[in-house]
């Protein structure tokens, strides 16, 4: 079956372009409403906040106008407007929202999307020489936080508590520093060498899910040992993928812990206690993080790591593909007409150009495709009226 990738980079899901936003046509023909579709969220958390409260909004766009009667489930798979069940790529592990989304219809496909693309970005600082581990720091620790919004917002608190100890944390206090979003991707030599321990502040904390983004990986890059602020069973995650942490050096129970402000009380005591030795028992500290530290950067950049990565991705998108084979089998019609059938049960009015278009795609699957257009009409009888 051929294929249709469609990238998708916005937090928000109702960003997700319909072919007919588009007017996307392979090799200048129609037949993409056979493809099977693989939407390549990738990068960004998944909220499905869009879809619970896109009704509520002030939709006067034309953008969104057409979509106003429609229930959640219609509008995920009405925008990939194909006969395929489509496949969701994310980044996500153990998440409510990807659960959702699958509730939904679609196939969801996870990988560590962010692994992949940190070796990209980091792979030529294994041969920068001053990032070796430094042995003497102008403050003890590192935080980059240049977002406070969305899914960030828990931040704020975060600093707010961490300002009694900003003479020995590196950090634009006073938002002197200009930082851009390229900055993710980007190692500043002064800073690991001016500072010795990472407080990683991810993207996501305070929802129930695992995200870890290129920023887990720019203290294992800028060899420092770190604390991370993110989900619960963020460490765990990341010794899945062979790296090692600092739980036989400083407490990491905050990474069991489910209460996000207890996970948050627990990492900023890690950071109090660390800030609160002796320059002697810090400078012991960090020397008993270096063989540690030394692993971490040594499998990131090691083919072993990139083979653990390629290896779950074909293994994962294999396996969607082959849900999305026997999905096909089950619903020949796949999302387009299984959101055209909950809409016809709702006796949905739609938008004129929604309808015209969707009775377009109907018609030309049974022209194209006579006998999978009859096993449509199996399981939906209304289809055939649709397309006369």
């Amino acid at each position: 079956m051929p294929w249709v990738f469609k990238t998708h980079g916005s937090k928000n899901l109702l960003d997700l372009k319909p072919y007919y936003d588009e007017k996307v046509y392979i090799d200048n023909t129609f037949e993409w409403p056979m493809y099977g579709t693989m939407i390549l969220h990738d990068q960004e958390p998944v909220s499905v906040n869009a879809i619970h409260t896109y009704k509520s909004q002030e939709l006067t766009t034309k953008k969104y106008d057409m979509y106003q009667r429609l229930n959640r489930k219609e509008l995920l798979l009405s925008k990939t407007a194909s006969c395929s069940w489509p496949i969701f790529c994310h980044s996500e592990y153990n998440s409510l929202d990807i659960k959702y989304i699958r509730h939904l219809g679609l196939i969801d496909c996870y990988y560590f999307w962010h692994g992949l693309v940190a070796r990209d970005w980091f792979r030529h600082w294994k041969h920068h020489g001053d990032l070796d581990q430094s042995t003497s720091w102008q403050q003890r620790f590192l935080l980059y936080a240049r977002d406070h919004t969305g899914s960030r917002q828990y931040r704020k608190s975060v600093i707010e508590s961490l300002m009694p100890m900003q003479n020995q944390i590196q950090y634009s206090w006073h938002g002197n520093n200009s930082v851009d979003s390229s900055y993710s991707a980007k190692i500043v030599v002064k800073d690991a060498v001016d500072t010795a321990v990472h407080i990683v502040a991810e993207t996501v904390f305070d929802q129930n899910k695992v995200h870890l983004t290129e920023k887990i990986f720019k203290p294992i890059v800028m060899r420092q040992p770190f604390v991370v602020f993110a989900g619960a069973g963020a460490l765990e995650y990341l010794r899945r993928y062979g790296f090692q942490t600092f739980g036989s050096i400083w407490d990491e129970s905050y990474d069991d812990e489910s209460d996000h402000q207890t996970r948050s009380n627990k990492i900023l005591k890690v950071i109090t206690d660390l800030y609160n030795q002796s320059e002697e028992q810090f400078k012991s500290t960090i020397d008993q993080c270096r063989s540690i530290v030394q692993h971490n950067v040594d499998h990131f950049f090691s083919d072993q790591f990139e083979e653990i990565l390629l290896n779950e991705l074909h293994q994962n998108v294999t396996h969607s593909i082959d849900l999305q084979k026997q999905r096909q089998t089950e619903d020949p019609g796949g999302g387009l007409f299984s959101a055209l059938d909950s809409m016809h049960n709702r006796n949905a009015e739609l938008d004129p150009d929604m309808d015209q278009y969707f009775k377009r795609i109907a018609s030309h699957v049974n022209q194209a495709q006579p006998q999978r257009y009859q096993e449509i009409c199996k399981k939906y009888p209304w289809a055939k009226n649709y397309c006369a």
